[in-house]
């Protein structure tokens, strides 16, 4: 089963899940949980699927593998980068 992802763990690309916008109510470790389509990799948006039967706060969970839209990288654009990292112990799937 995939590892939750949680705001500040990092894409393959080395840029982590931004901040929220608004104030969090699910965690996993301590650490807001990131979700698809809602949570970013600096502007690129999680595409997912994430764990399409676990919901937080109405949105889908993400986890481990999820796709990120593409994201400008400094001069360049990351593209095709995935969720790498997560909870070490908190699963979705």
């Amino acid at each position: 089963m995939p590892f939750v992802q949680r705001i500040g763990d990092l894409a393959s690309c080395g840029d982590p899940i931004d901040p929220p916008a608004g104030v969090p109510t699910v965690f996993a470790n301590g650490i807001a949980i990131a979700k698809v389509n809602l949570s970013t990799v600096v502007t690129g948006p999680i595409i997912g699927p994430g764990a399409i039967r676990v919901f937080a706060e109405g949105f889908v969970v993400s986890v481990t593998g999820d796709l990120v839209a593409s994201h400008p990288a400094g001069s360049k654009t990351h593209v095709g980068a995935i969720l790498a990292a997560g909870s070490p112990n908190v699963y979705a799937g």
